[in-house]
């Protein structure tokens, strides 16, 4: 009989058992898709802020060409006349016209009463002032003259005074009238 070695080394190769891959875990997972994530948030970010400076850039220097385009002085000028206009206007609301204060007189007149004194005035308070001073040839005719003016809604107020006889036998009187503000402004189409 052949005689068998016996060896404590065995003959048969063992393998190593396979390991079996489960693949990353959640969290390697997770953060690989937060990094992918950011990466192309800050990508977006960059560009977009880049763009956004360039848009600045552009926008500046096209101010810049538009300011050039204009002439200064030409733009002061624009300015001064401006200025001149709104002046004028201001002048020519608070232009007195008083035309149509002769119209209402000469209107309101009775044929036979007469002015023989004209003085106009302005107070701050009450605005135009008128005092004349007339005859008129007897107290009836001086009584329908004060009708008359005191129908005219043009005339604020009226006050006859210093009522007297005159060497002809004439009533001479003061008569004190205030009148309305805007009356007596310059319009343009009343010309």
């Amino acid at each position: 009989m052949p005689e068998e070695k016996i060896s404590f080394i065995p003959k048969k190769t063992f393998e190593a058992p396979e390991a079996v891959s489960a693949g990353p875990g959640f969290l390697v997972s997770f953060g690989a898709v937060i990094l992918v994530l950011s990466g192309l948030a800050f990508g977006a970010t960059y560009f977009y802020r880049s763009a956004l400076v360039k848009n600045r850039n552009g926008l500046a220097e096209s101010l810049k060409r538009a300011r050039d385009a204009f002439d200064p002085a030409l733009i002061n000028q624009f300015i001064s006349t401006s200025s001149k206009i709104k002046e004028a206007k201001l002048v020519m609301e608070n232009h007195q016209d008083l035309l149509p204060l002769f119209d209402l007189i000469n209107n309101s007149t009775l044929k036979n009463v007469r002015f023989t004194n004209f003085d106009y005035s302005i107070t701050k308070n009450d605005g135009p002032f008128l005092t004349m001073k007339g005859e008129a040839p007897s107290y009836a005719d001086l009584a329908i003259q004060a009708d008359q003016f005191e129908k005219n809604e043009n005339i604020k107020s009226v006050l006859f005074s210093g009522l007297s006889l005159g060497d002809k036998g004439q009533v001479l009187f003061t008569v004190k009238m205030m009148i309305g503000q805007p009356f007596i402004i310059y319009k343009a189409e009343r010309q």
